[in-house]
């Protein structure tokens, strides 16, 4: 093992809670390093913060409250409403930067899916939010994660009126494409005149929904073309992994964080002792990393911070069985800080609350690590 080099904070993960927490830092005019491992989660991200999804409450902040008063060890126990609503504010302020409007209505909204179901939400892209009354589903014969007829089935009930059309994209051949493929195909300006011209010799009625695959960079504007150029509004809708709208918020993410911020790629940490010392191995050699304070936010069974065990999930660094949790803020080590799905305690796919306790809790862990508290 070679000598420990000596950091200030380290972030561990480059999913929604540790990008989270590497602008907090940044903001705080910290000496930040990052170890990325990938996009984590992101790669499954539909792209829609969910605070808390329970159709019990289409107010997530009551249910939230309510969590509060029944589940004593919920993650969103240990955040205030307040340090929830700043981490919000952080990231519809970088991704409006890179071009992405986030729009909430105060309470949860509804929004189609992939499967022909809808999902509540709270806080959305523009490019998403369902506006009107009549509806045409817009299916791509050579996409495979898109399937215009199940949505058309699954929907009619909630969107009356709800038509489908089916169009074969140009120069498109392979069914194995996949969502982050073919939005780069969107951001080809001579791709997107022919689609054009395919779509508007199609009957299409009010708003148009179509897959998340409208480009990663100069998505807005791209939108807007379609727009203008067809007299329809369109509206997106999130489809399986991976995920362009995913991809989208890690780019925009990257580009608030870069140049300032050392961010390293491809490390995967082996674990974490104390007096914060960091094995960490990147690719051909380990190393060792030393520091102030550390973030761990490695993300879950997705992220590949978590792993099946006997006994339930099993954290990959820390060793323990994720259903013994940490509450957000606690220090296994002294100085060491957990966010996201580490913390236990909680079934975000249940719930439909993954965003916002990742990003509420990268944004805790972040000011404790920062010193923007006083612990």
């Amino acid at each position: 093992m070679d000598r420990t080099i000596q950091k200030e904070v380290v972030v561990i993960g480059s999913g929604m809670a540790g990008l989270m927490a590497t602008v907090v830092l940044q903001e705080l005019g910290k000496d930040v390093t990052l170890l990325a491992n990938g996009m984590g989660s992101l790669a499954h991200f539909s792209g829609t913060v969910d605070l808390l999804g329970s159709e019990e409450f289409m107010s997530p902040w009551s249910g939230i409250g309510n969590l509060r008063d029944t589940e004593r060890q919920h993650p969103y126990t240990s955040v205030t409403d307040e340090e929830i609503s700043k981490a919000l504010e952080i990231y519809q302020e970088v991704l409006g930067k890179y071009g992405i409007e986030y729009v909430t209505l105060g309470s949860n909204v509804f929004l189609p899916t992939a499967i022909g179901t809808r999902k509540p939400s709270y806080l959305v892209p523009k490019t998403m939010l369902p506006q009107g009354k009549d509806y045409t589903v817009v299916d791509f014969t050579q996409f495979r994660d898109w399937k215009g007829s199940l949505i058309h089935k699954g929907l009619r009930e909630h969107y009356h009126g709800l038509e489908l059309c089916s169009i074969e994209l140009p120069h498109v051949k392979s069914l194995t494409l996949d969502a982050v493929s073919l939005a780069r195909y969107f951001e080809k300006a001579e791709w997107r005149k022919e689609f054009i011209s395919i779509l508007r010799k199609q009957k299409l009625k009010g708003s148009l929904l179509m897959p998340a695959v409208l480009g990663i960079r100069g998505h807005e504007e791209i939108v807007a073309e379609l727009e203008a150029a067809l007299g329809h509004q369109v509206i997106e809708v999130p489809t399986l992994p991976p995920s362009a709208p995913g991809r989208r918020v890690y780019e925009a993410f990257m580009q608030r964080l870069k140049p300032n911020i050392e961010i390293l790629y491809n490390n995967r940490v082996l674990g974490i002792e104390e007096g914060l010392k960091l094995r960490v191995s990147r690719p051909g050699r380990q190393w060792c990393y030393g520091a102030k304070s550390v973030i761990w936010a490695g993300g879950g069974l997705l992220g590949g911070g978590l792993v099946p065990a006997k006994d339930g999930l099993r954290d990959t660094v820390l060793g323990i069985t994720i259903t013994e949790g940490w509450q957000a803020g606690s220090q296994p080590i002294k100085g060491l800080y957990i966010a996201g799905s580490q913390l236990g305690y909680y079934d975000w796919p249940l719930e439909k609350s993954g965003a916002g306790v990742a990003l509420s809790t990268g944004y805790k862990a972040a000011m404790l690590a920062g010193g923007g508290y006083y612990e």
